[in-house]
């Protein structure tokens, strides 16, 4: 408060940005600079390492102890960190300078006092972590540029595993001849998941260091093949399109109106045929296929298609480079019978020549039928007596007609339409005439009509 008569003065000060929700609580920290105009500013922040003490180092930047593993972080003019050492205990406490120079360090978790100088030592050397190419790699040059002043001396050293964590099942170290004032070389070590690089630093007698500024360890991930998850066959007469349905209505274009063609219809009401991508309609003789194929490296898919009679090896190819998931077919162009298709899905697109890889499946045997039924009938006054034949897939429905009214349905005499013949027994009523149509329709969409006459 202000002192008696005196006048109330508010002291200002900048806020602190908002510490990011990635660090905020739990372990982290963030280091701020404090500007002489009282600006802040974020120049350090970390989600892992808990920050424990703050100095300037003998560098003349900024000394971070930290919390895991002992570490004694440096931070440079871009908020760039390096690892410049470490200390037996699991904590970096707290910093003290020296007056001679260089700085005590206070290690917790096993009482530790360490002294750092502000001299250099003749030699040292900085491993990498586990680099991680994502499955296993061939792993190539070897590359580095910096400094190697006369009497100095950078060697580099690589290996391979496929553990992450470096182990007794990693290769050797490999040391190649290391260019002396930079470039690459290969690295030769085994074909693995993980790569590590080591780089051993040695300075001159009269004081002369070297660096390293860029380091470099070119891989190539070798193609995993792709993998088929499903390839179905859909009913017969269900085809899928690209693009809008063509018609107004809300099941789109109705192209036949049998039994078949009506439940095939009612089936893809509602399935986004008329609001998606992917339009869906019943067209007579059409087989579509329909697949989902996966690629653990994420490569664009190219897919090929062959068809084969059940039983043989001679495969004919329907389509190839298809970048969709499905093609409709038109399959009244080959002979009646029981079929298999073939997908080959390929990861050609974005592999080279030599390193595409491809999955093959196949479907379950499907039945091709564009042939029309049989019909016998035999009429005897008003009772007509019907008999269906349709070697190639089998009898789907019977219906009759009269005076230009609406079909009506008859049930075979068996209950059940369930076999490649079947047999229908029915009494015409006197109002309809003496003339009607009857229409038989197959398993595979296709319908054939004979005319009755009745006395």
């Amino acid at each position: 408060p202000p002192a008696e008569g005196g006048e109330a003065t508010r002291a200002t000060a900048a806020v602190p940005p908002k510490v990011p929700a990635s660090r905020a609580g739990g372990r982290g920290g963030t280091v701020y600079r404090l500007d002489a105009d009282g600006g802040v500013r974020e120049i350090y922040g970390s989600k892992d390492d808990v920050l424990m003490t703050l100095a300037i180092g003998p560098s003349g930047r900024p000394w971070l102890g930290t919390g895991r593993d002992g570490r004694i972080l440096e931070i440079d003019d871009r908020g760039g960190v390096a690892v410049v050492g470490r200390v037996a205990s699991d904590q970096v406490a707290a910093f003290a300078r020296r007056s001679e120079g260089g700085l005590w360090v206070g290690a917790a978790s096993d009482a530790r006092l360490v002294r750092i100088g502000t001299g250099t030592v003749g030699s040292g050397s900085w491993t990498s972590s586990a680099i991680d190419a994502g499955w296993i790699a061939d792993w190539g040059r070897l590359d580095w540029s910096g400094d190697a002043p006369s009497g100095t001396k950078v060697a580099l050293a690589v290996r391979s595993g496929n553990t992450d964590a470096p182990d007794e099942t990693w290769s050797p170290w490999v040391r190649p001849a290391t260019p002396p004032s930079g470039g690459g070389v290969a690295a030769a070590v085994p074909p693995a998941r993980f790569g590590q690089v080591r780089v051993e630093l040695t300075g001159a007698a009269k004081g002369g260091s070297p660096a390293v500024r860029r380091l470099e360890l070119a891989y190539l991930t070798r193609n995993r093949p792709p993998r088929v998850v499903r390839l179905t066959v859909e009913d017969p007469g269900v085809a899928w399109g690209r693009g809008p349905s063509p018609s107004s209505s809300r099941n789109g274009m109705l192209v036949a109106d049998d039994p078949f063609a009506r439940r095939e219809n009612d089936d893809l009401t509602g399935a986004g045929r008329a609001a998606g991508p992917i339009r869906k309609s019943y067209e007579a003789g059409v087989r579509t296929f329909v697949w989902d194929a996966q690629d653990p490296d994420g490569d664009d898919l190219r897919y090929d298609l062959a068809i084969a009679r059940d039983g043989e090896g001679a495969w004919f190819p329907l389509a190839s480079d298809l970048d969709d998931t499905f093609f409709s077919w038109d399959a009244r162009g080959i002979p009646d019978g029981r079929y298999r298709v073939r997908l080959d899905a390929r990861d050609a697109p974005d592999n080279s020549i030599g390193r595409e890889l491809s999955a093959l499946a196949t479907s379950e045997p499907f039945v091709v039928d564009s042939t029309p039924p049989r019909l016998a009938v035999e009429a005897d006054g008003r009772r007509v007596h019907v008999v269906v034949s349709d070697p190639g897939g089998g009898v789907e429905s019977l219906e009759y007609a009269a005076a230009g009214g609406e079909w009506v349905g008859v049930a075979p005499v068996d209950g059940l339409a369930d076999s490649p013949s079947e047999t229908y027994d029915l009494e015409v009523p006197r109002n309809l005439g003496r003339r009607l149509v009857v229409r038989a329709t197959d398993v595979g969409g296709n319908v054939a009509a004979v005319w009755v006459d009745l006395r």
